[in-house]
């Protein structure tokens, strides 16, 4: 078999992405010294009362600084949800540990260190490190900056993941009928620019280099290579592929919230191209497709504030372009606690995607001390399906999916959700400490 040299390996991908996020900070002047001499300000206007209710995190805290560390319960998220300052006191930044578990990668544990003010006031650099016990690795470099020029942002990120038991169930809307695994090792840079044109319209151009390699699995189900003789379906680009594409998305955004929202909605649709850089795959296997997404939700209280009604319709579509192809892990995907919640993730694979989740949230408690937050309980439905061309087939068969759940949250944000989804194949537990939509 002949094999075509991959012209882009996963060291470059990363050399000329972690080069572009290091370079953006110098597009911006820097507002540090501003906002320190501001700080300083309001510690001096501190009245006496907060001192006394800040002294339980300074006494934790000052072991902590003598060793120049600080401490921060990762599994917040404080980026995601703005927790009163008392409480956030405990929690700041640089440094702070990462765990986290999954019942597939089991135990991570690593470090988290994020700076803010680097280029821009309102911008943040952060390192990522987290290592499982079941081997899956996940390192990124990442820079945000809001602020560059009037309503301009840029965001840029460059990673190296290993995933060490993916799910592969073949392509279509049943899928090969088996089960297996693969290891995934991902190397990749994205570099995003926008405009926010006005405070609910912003317009992205989006550029990513990835490179995709595959191995045996973690030996948990049969490995995908060796089932893929069984499978008549194949999986296009299985031998590895580096890829590359650009493309520009467009959003309408009336949310009262963007984590928690009660009212309002975002529309947003996109359009990316990819070409391939270099392939280890036979010749005349080439890959190059064209993805259009599309994202519709809103949000609408009923009755008293608290009882939402939430919606989410979103669909995606890859193209081939010509005699090239799709590779099978760029293809839409169902399944997991992002879409269809009561199937493995990636249960369904193939070229479209259609998924339509609906909620109805009842807040059933609003009583955390000076958090001014609470708990919601949920009943939602979830109906989906992949498609081999997603207009010469009807929304007929659609996977149906319905289930409970418990919302922790803020007035300021969302703090995690813990569900029940029963489904066709099997009932499933859901603990995330991100919102579904």
């Amino acid at each position: 078999m002949t094999r075509r040299p991959r012209t882009v390996r996963a060291w470059a991908v990363a050399a000329v992405t972690l080069a572009l996020l290091f370079a953006m900070p110098a597009l911006a002047q820097s507002n540090e010294e501003a906002g320190l001499a501001a700080r300083q300000t309001r510690l001096k206007t501190k009245p006496m009362h907060d001192h006394l209710l800040d002294l339980p995190g300074t006494l934790i805290e000052s072991p902590i600084g003598l060793l120049g560390l600080t401490i921060k319960y990762s599994m917040i998220v404080a980026d995601k949800t703005r927790v009163t300052r008392r409480i956030e006191a405990l929690f700041r930044e640089p440094i702070s540990p990462v765990v986290s578990y999954g019942s597939r990668p089991g135990f991570a544990g690593g470090l988290r260190v994020k700076l803010r003010g680097i280029g821009a006031e309102t911008s943040d650099l952060t390192f990522h490190g987290t290592f499982s016990t079941n081997s899956h690795q996940d390192y990124y470099v990442r820079y945000r900056a809001y602020e560059l020029a009037d309503r301009v942002y840029v965001h840029g990120r460059a990673g190296y993941n290993v995933n060490t038991n993916e799910d592969f169930y073949g392509v279509g809307t049943e899928g090969a009928g088996f089960r297996s695994v693969f290891e995934h090792t991902l190397a990749s840079g994205r570099l995003t620019a926008g405009t926010d044109w006005t405070d609910s319209v912003r317009t992205e151009l989006r550029v990513d280099v990835a490179d995709h390699a595959f191995a045996e699995g973690d030996g948990s189900y049969p490995s995908t290579m060796d089932v893929l003789s069984e499978y008549g379906g194949g999986a296009p680009g299985i031998g590895g592929v580096t890829l590359a594409g650009g493309g520009v998305a467009v959003a309408f955004d009336s949310r009262d919230n963007d984590f928690y929202p009660s009212r309002g909605g975002l529309a947003e649709l996109s359009a990316m191209r990819f070409v391939e850089l270099g392939s280890d795959q036979p010749e005349g296997k080439e890959f190059s497709f064209t993805r259009y997404g599309l994202a519709l939700s809103h949000f609408l209280t009923v009755g008293r504030p608290g009882r939402i009604f939430a919606a989410r319709l979103s669909a995606e579509m890859n193209t081939d372009a010509g005699e090239r192809q799709t590779p099978f892990f760029a293809m839409a995907d169902l399944g997991g606690a992002e879409d269809l919640r009561s199937y493995d993730t990636g249960r369904f694979r193939d070229r479209d995607a259609i998924v339509l989740n609906l909620e109805y949230r009842y807040p059933v408690w609003d009583a955390i001390v000076n958090m001014k937050g609470g708990m919601d309980a949920v009943v939602f439905a979830d109906l989906g399906r992949v498609y081999p061309d997603l207009f010469k087939d009807t929304a007929s068969d659609l996977r149906t999916i319905y289930g409970f759940g418990l919302r922790a949250r803020t007035t300021d944000g969302f703090l995690g959700r813990a569900e029940m989804a029963f489904g066709e194949e099997e009932t499933r537990f859901i603990l995330q400490f991100d919102p579904i939509f």
